[in-house]
């Protein structure tokens, strides 16, 4: 939920403190997570630097309109219109006509020295310079920016705003009549000249009393009336004490109410299969992996010639890591569709993207019941006695009408639980009417190689090649125009011979990103680049740290890799808001009121990552995690190898999942995180019965493993009926 507060510190206080817990739990019993983005609350000083705060506010307004169910946008507008920050970019031809109609020298250098040209973009523009180029030690004071632009996106250009919008309306009375002050600047416009005053409330009145009112519904607008104090909104007053009271209340039941509304129309609307579900994931990821495809022409010939071609055996694409395997596996899916003209059953799965496809024993009755699907044959009976047997008896029923390409991406990311490695459930010989597709790592230590080599004949595979200089010329220039980007020649070149030097895909696209940040004006050292995957990555997190705090990344980063399978963002939140190093690291200038980690901070990360990030479901949750074992292991080393630290972050990650700090820890501020029973009334915890114990282990507290899991009858009652025990 996209939350909007304006000068409301009481306001979001009193709902971080009353209402906030109440839907949390109110959710989790129906099977959700409730997480607001505040992206006006607790900014540190460096992410107003780059101007890029209205930017991410309107992709995370977007990302919650995609993924809410129920209300998605809530406001608290009132009296102040806010900051109106000047455009981070300004093409460049119509910046140079502002330089033409500017008065003075005095002005035109002005402009100048704040914006700066970039040929690299397309079209050219003028870019903003971060503020602490002109003034090394910024401290910003300005924590709440508003652009009206995030009203219209979050309501005007919505639909359905009976119900996804909210707006609890505060009026002051007779605020417009005090006189001027630094406590009444922060609830109305009124400093500075006459002019700037007026427009800033001229602006305020044609949103607040004519917009919004036309978009939001009336039954959807809760108002509240009192009167103003020399102190604002104060807490010791009856009548302000009454409404925040109020105001909680209403925006719980409110809130709730719609929760159910938002949930019975999904349920009218969607196909509840698991079956479904996990194959639209693997679909998602391939097209994701699709998007930015060039090149490898004779790579998807020789796949081209397995799928049409009397082969009757597997098809195995191997090579190193981070050559390219996934990418073309994903291209192989999309290519095969159109090579048999969509008379053709495709099951496609990318291994250890999702619960389902990373152990054996889930994976195999996931593709034997769709490709029984894809034939037409629901009942399944007897058949899954034997997993494998029942794989092997699905390929057979295979037809004419619909052949079927299964196509099973890295071998190596299995679960090595019950052989699945060993690979005994892939056919050496296929029926007639069917092709596999698989890929692997070559490292004997992940077993899947040695075994496919022995049952397989060697024309039947297929080592990924070096990208060929002419096609990553031709991919550079793509990823260039998708992003309205170029490069200089220089530039261009330093790429190239940095691709050289390791000439791997993974690589490159960590190097076309770190050159995609390069402006026109910048000269470029032939060392710029790293040589190496690994390298290229802790430079990555290197920058992060710089840019976002060493602590809160090492912390944000090594939560996230230490949770087996990813960690949902609400979960996240509330792991760091436990964490009181980072919480002093970030609250270094002041101490908030309630002791949580500012929304902001977490998604500015996110942006920075989001391309070696994979959004997937586990344990009911949409989490997110590293989509290259590449970054896995990087992170592993840079964030968790110490064996100390590794203990702490454990018992963090236990602490939370045990549901410690949500009952509130004595002596400790409350962190209002997410409690964790072992049942949220009908519907079982299993995110706490999976995590839990792993955690308690790696944080060596044994006590409490036994007191809270292996010796706990209810825990190992739930655990035995409702997951699955190997």
């Amino acid at each position: 939920m996209f939350l909007i507060c304006f000068h409301t510190a009481n306001e979001r206080n009193i709902l971080m403190e009353q209402a906030y817990p109440k839907i949390k739990s109110y959710c989790q019993d129906k099977g959700y997570e409730f997480q607001v983005v505040d992206m006006r609350w607790g900014v540190r000083d460096e992410a107003t630097d780059d101007h890029m705060t209205t930017e991410l506010c309107l992709r995370e307004l977007k990302k919650c309109k995609e993924v809410s169910t129920g209300p998605y946008f809530v406001s608290l507008l009132s009296h102040k219109y806010g900051y109106r920050p000047l455009p981070r970019e300004i093409d460049a031809d119509e910046f140079e006509k502002i330089m033409s109609v500017t008065d003075t020298e005095e002005k035109r250098l002005l402009l100048l020295k704040w914006y700066l040209r970039d040929d690299n973009n397309v079209p050219p523009v003028y870019s903003l310079n971060s503020i602490s180029k002109i003034f090394p030690d910024f401290v910003s004071n300005d924590r709440d920016k508003l652009t009206e632009t995030e009203v219209v996106k979050g309501v005007q250009e919505n639909p359905d705003t009976e119900n996804t919008c909210l707006w609890f309306k505060r009026t002051i009375q007779d605020i417009e009549k005090q006189e001027p002050s630094k406590q009444l600047s922060r609830y109305i416009e009124c400093l500075g000249s006459e002019a700037d005053v007026k427009n800033a409330r001229d602006h305020l009145h044609e949103l607040r009393d004519n917009r919004l009112p036309r978009f939001i519904p009336q039954n959807r607008i809760w108002a509240y009336s009192v009167q103003w104090t020399n102190q604002g909104i104060n807490q010791n007053v009856d009548e302000h004490r009454n409404y925040l009271t109020r105001l909680a209340g209403d925006f719980v039941t409110e809130l709730c109410r719609m929760v159910d509304d938002g949930i019975r129309r999904r349920a009218a609307s969607q196909i509840n299969d698991p079956l479904y579900e996990e194959c639209l994931q693997h679909m998602t990821f391939c097209k994701e992996k699709c998007k930015d495809f060039q090149g490898r022409e004779k790579t998807l010939q020789q796949i081209k010639e397995y799928v049409l071609g009397p082969i009757d055996q597997p098809f195995v694409i191997h090579g190193s890591s981070g050559c390219g395997k996934t990418s073309i596996m994903a291209m192989a899916a999309q290519k095969t569709w159109e090579w048999l003209e969509g008379k053709v059953g495709i099951v496609l799965r990318f291994v250890g993207t999702t619960p389902n496809s990373s152990d054996i024993m889930a994976f195999l009755p996931s593709i034997t019941k769709q490709i029984r699907l894809l034939n037409r044959k629901t009942s399944i009976n007897s058949f899954y006695k034997d997993k494998e047997q029942a794989f092997l008896q699905a390929l057979k029923l295979t037809s004419t009408d619909l052949p079927i390409v299964v196509i099973i991406d890295s071998l190596d990311q299995f679960n090595p639980n019950n052989s699945a490695r060993k690979l005994s459930w892939l056919p050496a010989k296929l029926p007639k009417n069917v092709k596999i597709i698989v890929s692997t790592l070559e490292e004997a230590k992940y077993e899947c190689f040695p075994k496919l080599k022995a049952k397989i004949k060697p024309e039947n595979f297929l080592n990924v090649p070096k990208l060929p200089n002419n096609e990553v010329s031709i991919i550079i220039n793509h990823w260039l125009k998708r992003r309205n980007r170029t490069l200089t020649s220089q530039q261009l070149q330093c790429l190239m011979d940095a691709f050289d030097k390791c000439p791997l895909p993974l690589f490159l696209k960590l190097s076309f990103d770190e050159a995609c940040r390069w402006t026109s004006r910048d000269t470029i050292d032939a060392d710029a680049l790293q040589t190496t995957i690994h390298d290229s990555i802790h430079t990555l997190f290197a920058r992060l740290e710089k840019i976002h705090g060493k602590l809160f990344v090492s912390r944000a980063l090594g939560y996230m890799t230490l949770v087996k399978g990813g960690v949902s963002e609400a979960e996240l939140e509330d792991i760091m808001a436990c964490d009181d190093e980072v919480l002093n690291d970030v609250y270094q200038y002041w101490t908030p009121p309630t002791r949580r980690l500012p929304p902001l901070l977490l998604v500015r990360l996110k942006s920075d990552l989001q391309q070696y990030l994979v959004e997937r479901g586990i344990d009911g949750l949409r989490v997110i995690f590293w989509y290259h074992r590449q970054f896995i292991r990087a992170a592993t080393e840079r964030y968790c190898s110490d064996k100390e630290l590794n203990i702490l972050l454990h018992k963090g990650l236990a602490d939370f999942f045990s549901g410690t700090w949500s009952s509130g820890v004595e002596s400790e501020a409350d962190r209002y995180v997410a409690a964790q029973p072992l049942r949220f009334g009908r519907r079982t915890n299993v995110r706490k019965l999976m995590r839990l114990p792993y955690h308690l282990t790696c944080s060596l507290q044994l006590k409490r493993l036994k007191d809270e899991c292996l010796c706990n009858f209810t825990f190992l009652l739930l655990k035995l009926t409702e997951t699955a025990v190997r």
